[in-house]
């Protein structure tokens, strides 16, 4: 049976998933908003997923990069419609700034 075994071939290929980013966040960004998920895998390929809402004024920025901080993330994925991603890349930009100084 064909349809059987795309499935089994489906499910053994998503047991061979290399985790390369062992934390990471991907972030929506929409214009008042924007929703966090920060991804920790550990040693045994558990993967645990944290999800926060934020605004995106500054104060709220600012919370998020605590929040990225104390999960020691550094690998950030951003998806947007339009410009709005900009003030938050550029919140970013310039906290790891004001860090390597």
């Amino acid at each position: 049976m064909p349809f059987l075994n795309f499935f089994e071939k489906r499910n053994s290929m998503a047991r061979t998933v290399e985790i390369v980013y062992p934390v990471c966040c991907g972030m929506d960004v929409h214009k008042s908003f924007l929703i966090a998920c920060i991804a920790v895998t550990d040693e045994h390929s558990h993967t645990e997923h944290h999800i926060r809402r934020f605004s995106t004024f500054t104060g709220d920025l600012r919370r998020l990069a605590d929040w990225l901080t104390s999960f020691d993330c550094h690998d950030v994925c951003m998806e947007s419609c339009g410009k709005y991603w900009i003030p938050v890349f550029n919140g970013f930009y310039t906290a790891v700034s004001a860090v390597r100084d």
